[in-house]
Formats: C-alpha cells, structure tokens, sequence
C-alpha cells in the first residue's frame, strides 16, 4: 500500500468518528439534602434563602454570647427531668431539644454557645417548631457521671447536643431522629455551614417523610 493509499485511509478512519466521541461528559453533582442529582453543575439551582435567617454577621457575634442571652430572642420551653416527657414527648408538633452547659459569667466562646446560636437560627426559620432547652450543668463543664445518666435518660451522646424530635400527626406519636448535632460548635465557618444545612434538613415537607 502506497503512502498516498495510508493517507487516504486514516482520514477516512478519522472522519467515521461519531461526534459524540469529541463531548466532553457532564459534571453531575449530589445536592446537599437529599439524594437527588440535579444534572450539569453550571445549571444547577442555587438554594434560596431562608426566610427568618438571621445574618452572618449576627450569627458570628452569638458564638460568643451566653447560651439563655442568645435565647431570649426566640420563644422556648425550659425542659427538666420532670417536664422532659410533656414537653417533648406527648406534644403535637415537631421539637428541637438544645442539651447544653455554661457558665454566663465566663467569656468568650464555648461549643454550647454555638450550638445555642445555630438553635436560634433554626428557631427563626421553622418559628412553628417547638424549642425545649435542657440545662445540664450551670457550669462549662459535665461531670461524667452526669452525662451518662444524661445519656441513658435521652439518648444522647455527648453535651452540648442539638436533638430533633418529629411529631406523627397521622400516628399522634412522636420519636426522636438520629441527626443530631453532638460534637459542639465553636468556629464561625462551622456554624454558618450548620445553619445552612440544617435550615434545610429540617424542611417540614422532609420531616413528612420516614427518616432512618
């Protein structure tokens, strides 16, 4: 076979690529809630704002703000050993339950403080939900004993904790969902993330659904 013929040949090979060989694949991405893939990142739909958000800035200026300071700003229930089950248990409506310790004279930041501000956050957003508050210690500290009879009354892993418990209307019972915000916050990024992502979690169209 001439030169000439070889030429010839891979043109011909060339051109008989189909086009869609040359397409780059699309960029697919998983939105933050939920499962769903909202196709092509250039297109995807940007989250709209929660109403009732308070801003950055206030949010930042709360992480060092006592934890009932911070509060005062929403309407809330204070939650003990013998009001936990009325107040929590048999109501008729969704309810989020901040456990946390502080001391009110102390400065500066603390990661129940934080979590006190993301509680208020979510607060001003969902104001329908129920907000129980749950004083373990009046100091920064738990003493271990205390967190494991906490533990063993609430399920809960560790003070401070943000806990969401989800009313069934059709069943009038309520249980108490295993996204829980446990470790604390204490780092502006962290709470603003929290609060973001939680605001949208906690959608009441989703606490409709079954959560495992």
């Amino acid at each position: 076979m001439s030169i000439l013929t070889k030429v010839f040949v891979l043109v011909a090979l060339l051109a008989a690529i189909p086009a869609w060989a040359e397409t780059p694949p699309s960029v697919w991405s998983v939105h933050d809630v939920g499962t769903e893939a909202w196709g092509n990142e250039s297109t995807s739909p940007e989250p709209e704002p929660m109403v009732g958000r308070p801003s950055d800035e206030e949010l930042i200026q709360l992480l060092r703000r006592p934890v009932l300071e911070t509060l005062a700003g929403v309407e809330y229930v204070r939650l003990d050993d013998q009001n936990f089950k009325r107040e929590v248990l048999e109501n008729d409506t969704h309810v989020m339950v901040l456990f946390y310790s502080d001391d009110p004279a102390t400065p500066g930041k603390n990661n129940s403080r934080g979590m006190a501000a993301l509680a208020f956050a979510l607060k001003r957003i969902y104001p329908q939900y129920k907000l129980g508050v749950y004083q373990a210690s009046a100091t920064d500290s738990l003493p271990s004993e205390e967190l494991r009879r906490l533990a063993a009354l609430y399920q809960i892993q560790m003070v401070p904790s943000l806990e969401f418990y989800r009313y069934f209307s059709y069943e009038h019972v309520v249980d108490k969902l295993n996204f829980g915000l446990d470790n604390g916050i204490i780092w502006n990024q962290d709470l603003l993330y929290q609060v973001d992502r939680y605001s949208r979690v906690l959608m009441p169209r989703q606490l409709d659904n079954v959560w495992e």
